[in-house]
């Protein structure tokens, strides 16, 4: 029965309105985090750790014409940061990656801290630029020597909280903000928000200038070069972003790609312009791992790939491999060379799987 007292009637909807509110934001919470996902189990061929990665993989490269893949390692401040390099494309590539020692004086070893990685290539010189931490190291790889030259440190004041890098010339590249906080308890204050404070920022080489702005957790990047498209990935929108790249280097919206997903790395295959993402599937549990770093917990992986057909505006997504984090958690690289997927955990392993059907998968 309805109250006849107007005070009492305004009491009771206001108490009504709040509930819905309450209720409305539960779901969504719930939805965004996965608490309604699991993860099932399946590879898409025989797969095998790689060995000395116990610092994880991070972020990987690929240079495609030799097969090395490049592999940051030791992103988290109590572990040794470290690069390695992978012969992906040899007949039997083994399972130990070799170690790159980095020679310079104004390398500071002790803070070095790898997140993310990409590289520029020209007249067989190649250049790795490396976030670390606040700053982005560039370095010259000596193939002979087996060494990386620390060539300098680019470091910018709105260089906070970076994600991913993506290079498209000499000292030319892209950098993602996930969030306007740096670490610890606001951002995760402000990614519980859903704030779209996350930003993208060119370099052209003198300094840093702001593209694009409210993104919401833009957590990894990839170029095309081969077809001028650049993607960003957004962790808790589930979705990947398509522009095109001008000349100028200015970009263009073209479509978004839903994944039902968060996103954490991607790779793009330059032969077919396939988009390969690692994800975490169950964000509530990554979220407790990478809180937590217990061996106890685990942080479901995937792996799907986005075959982006011939108008650039529609696409087909499988899902190569799954795991419940038990063998692999965490997974936030991913590398397709040779029929090989190499997928790598955040904070260990990196796990290196035969492609059986890579026609289909």
């Amino acid at each position: 029965m309805l109250p006849t007292n107007p005070k009492e009637l305004a009491h009771r909807m206001a108490m009504w309105i709040l509930l819905v509110l309450i209720c409305s934001v539960s779901i969504k919470i719930m939805l965004i985090f996965d608490f309604n996902k699991r993860s099932y189990n399946h590879i898409p061929g025989h797969c095998k750790f790689m060995e000395d990665m116990d610092n994880g993989a991070p972020a990987m490269q690929l240079l495609e014409n030799t097969g090395e893949v490049f592999i940051v390692s030791g992103k988290r401040k109590e572990t040794k940061g470290r690069i390695y390099v992978y012969q992906s494309k040899e007949e039997n590539p083994g399972t130990k990656p070799q170690e790159l020692l980095i020679q310079g004086k104004d390398f500071d070893a002790k803070n070095f801290h790898p997140s993310a990685i990409s590289l520029y290539e020209s007249k067989g010189r190649v250049i790795l630029y490396v976030i670390n931490q606040n700053c982005v190291e560039v370095l010259i790889y000596n193939r002979d020597k087996s060494l990386l030259i620390h060539r300098k440190s680019i470091c910018e004041s709105s260089f906070v909280s970076l994600t991913d890098i993506a290079v498209v010339g000499p000292d030319k590249f892209f950098v993602s903000r996930e969030s306007w906080f740096d670490d610890g308890w606001l951002q995760t204050v402000e990614l519980l928000l859903f704030n779209s404070f996350g930003c993208l920022y060119y370099f052209n080489g003198h300094h840093a200038s702001l593209i694009q702005s409210g993104l919401q957790s833009p957590s990894a990047m990839t170029v095309d070069s081969k077809r001028n498209l650049l993607y960003i990935a957004s962790m808790m929108s589930e979705n990947i972003k398509m522009y095109s790249l001008d000349k100028d280097l200015s970009l263009t919206y073209r479509t978004e790609i839903a994944l039902l997903s968060s996103p954490s790395g991607l790779y793009v295959e330059s032969s077919s312009g396939d988009l390969w993402a690692s994800l975490h599937p169950v964000l509530h549990q990554y979220w407790t791992y990478n809180r937590a770093m217990e061996e106890k917990k685990v942080s479901p992986s995937q792996v799907l790939r986005v075959r982006i057909q011939k108008d650039q505006l529609s696409w087909v997504i499988t899902e190569p491999y799954s795991n419940d984090g038990a063998t692999l958690s965490a997974s936030s690289s991913v590398v397709f060379s040779a029929n090989r997927l190499l997928i790598g955990g955040q904070d260990a392993r990196l796990l290196i799987c035969d492609v059986i059907n890579p026609q289909i998968t």
